[in-house]
């Protein structure tokens, strides 16, 4: 996505490039996902339960703005990557395509600039609980490594903004990862010896890449190691595929009422 908004604007805008790439870093991306698959995504996501996890999304056509109210280098990043939804016409702009969502602060930059202890405790807990949050609803985010798929909103909920890699949870197949049977596949690369397919994930690398920093991996383990175990992804999918509804808490689990056993 080519992605901008305006200063002091709470909502952002969304334009799908022509073709998966960085325009801001020389780094090559392996994704090979197109626009109408692109499309297919956010459509799916628009009609499944978003239980306040998935940033609400408005889908716009054809756009004529003022060519002036752009800055110089967003119009040359639609040159360069969006000229399939993006023309010029005089001194306009016409987007031919557009998604709008909220704003909200990707979770990186989240972690890096907010010096609250306790706001970042409460954050870190809050990212099991948006897993756990989707994974009842159905929901998968495959690429759930990419921390910068994620945001915090002003009041300190994890959420999901970017699409591309979701998928219905009833379609992975969680596994164990397979140990080295010996000592020349403990020497080779892993890739060289473990067979997965596009559907296949290790659960385990859950805990080995996802981006939580090393000093609050261990808040993120007292609430919610259970991630961190296929039981836990395979029971609810079964609970999913028996059409139980899975119950999901849509505020902060310390605000609720305890329950009184003495009478």
């Amino acid at each position: 996505m080519i992605v901008f908004t305006m200063p002091g604007y709470n909502f952002v805008f969304k334009v799908i490039k022509d073709r998966p790439c960085f325009l801001r870093s020389r780094e090559l991306t392996s994704k090979t996902i197109t626009r109408k698959q692109v499309m297919e995504k956010y459509n799916f996501v628009c009609h499944r339960d978003r239980v306040g996890r998935l940033v609400d999304t408005q889908e716009f056509e054809n756009l004529r703005f003022r060519k002036i109210r752009f800055s110089k280098s967003l119009l040359r990043e639609f040159t360069l990557a969006a000229e399939g939804l993006v023309s010029f016409e005089g001194d306009h702009v016409v987007i031919h395509h557009l998604y709008v969502q909220r704003k909200v602060t990707p979770l990186p930059i989240y972690l890096l600039h907010d010096k609250n202890h306790e706001s970042i405790r409460k954050v870190i807990i809050d990212f099991g609980y948006f897993l756990k949050d989707l994974a009842a609803s159905g929901i998968f985010p495959s690429d759930l490594f990419n921390t910068w798929n994620y945001g915090v909103t002003s009041r300190g909920r994890v959420v999901l903004f970017d699409y591309d890699d979701v998928m219905p949870l009833e379609r992975i197949n969680f596994r164990a990862k397979p140990r080295p049977r010996d000592e020349i596949e403990e020497m080779e690369l892993e890739e060289n010896w473990i067979i997965a397919g596009l559907e296949d994930y290790f659960v385990e690398e859950i805990s080995r890449y996802s981006g939580i920093p090393e000093p609050l991996r261990g808040i993120f383990l007292s609430a919610h190691e259970d991630l961190f175990a296929v039981a836990f992804w395979r029971e609810t999918k079964r609970k999913l595929k028996r059409g139980e509804i899975i119950d999901i808490t849509p505020y902060d689990r310390s605000r609720r009422f305890g329950v009184n056993n003495s009478r």
